[in-house]
């Protein structure tokens, strides 16, 4: 579930080839998987990263940070604009 989360974040969002449509759903998917990973929405949820990293026995805050910072600089300026309504619980520095 995490590395498809990454997978997600680094989607190709301005393919050549794309339609428009297809640019605007792979932006909104990219988004959805970056709200998912950084701002915590459902933290009762099963499939929660919190809850997620917890049964791993990794830092939640940590992987957020180091996921964020492998992106490229257009990436992280493109998330930070997506996320600006919301509070980023394991990643403050967005």
């Amino acid at each position: 579930m995490m590395r498809q989360a990454v997978l997600d974040l680094k989607m190709p969002i301005d393919g050549a080839g794309m339609k428009r449509h297809e640019k605007r759903e792979c932006r909104e998917q990219m988004l959805s998987t970056a709200r998912w990973l950084f701002t915590n929405r459902h933290p009762q949820h099963v499939f929660n990263p919190e809850r997620l990293c917890q049964r791993l026995g990794i830092d939640v805050r940590r992987l957020s940070a180091q996921v964020f910072a492998k992106l490229t600089s257009e990436r992280q300026e493109e998330i930070r604009e997506g996320l600006r309504h919301y509070r980023c619980a394991f990643l403050p520095a967005a």
